[in-house]
């Protein structure tokens, strides 16, 4: 191959999320047609070039308006080998009685993400990707796959006057244990001090994560 020829190829790494619906060809012509007509038969894939988290969006973003047909058997993944460096903060729970507090607890969790996302070689989920998840799920495991992440980091906030109390526990998604716990009580003034010492927490652990 000449140098020329070297000189006009260029690579790009492309993120591919395979989608299938189970017994598409087995239907009937009529619902097929319900559905999107796929030439390669019952599955398809789209390439994404922008950044590892938009086939994850994607696939949320899909599985929505899929929920309401039960009857649709849909299966969606990515050929890609998830990072154990790698974590994912799910929605913070308000436990104050104050329902306005939610800011506030949402402020918590972007502040704490904002530090993780800081450490490095550790790959941290945005939080546009984890957002439609609720407080402390069931099904920890599967979120983990569906965000290709290796751990959550989960948690709770309690505020009453100028006390908060912050409860963050980090979970390995493969077997759903505990790998660090821990609470936090402060004045109101010095809940930033919280959102560090998660953040350096983590950082310390990050060659356990393995």
């Amino acid at each position: 191959m000449s140098t020329g020829v070297k000189n006009e190829i260029e690579l790009e790494i492309a993120y591919v999320l395979f989608i299938d619906i189970v017994g598409y060809s087995k239907l009937v012509t009529a619902e097929q047609r319900r559905l999107i007509k796929i030439p390669t038969g019952d599955g398809m894939a789209l390439v994404f070039y922008n950044s590892l988290e938009t086939p994850v969006e994607c696939a949320l973003e899909i599985i929505r308006p899929v929920k309401e047909h039960s009857e649709l058997c849909l299966r969606m993944g990515s050929p890609q080998n998830i990072p154990e460096k790698s974590i994912a903060v799910l929605p913070f729970e308000n436990r104050s009685r104050d329902p306005d507090n939610a800011y506030f607890v949402d402020g918590i969790q972007d502040e704490i993400l904002t530090r993780l996302a800081k450490i490095a070689d550790l790959k941290v989920i945005s939080r546009t990707s984890t957002q439609h998840y609720k407080s402390a799920p069931e099904n920890l495991p599967e979120i983990a796959k569906e965000l290709g992440v290796a751990h959550i980091l989960e948690g709770s906030v309690q505020k009453t006057g100028d006390a908060v109390r912050v409860n963050v526990q980090l979970i390995k998604a493969a077997n759903d244990s505990h790998l660090w716990a821990d609470a936090f009580d402060r004045k109101l003034t010095d809940i930033f001090s919280v959102e560090s010492e998660v953040a350096k927490a983590i950082a310390d652990r990050r060659n356990s994560l393995l």
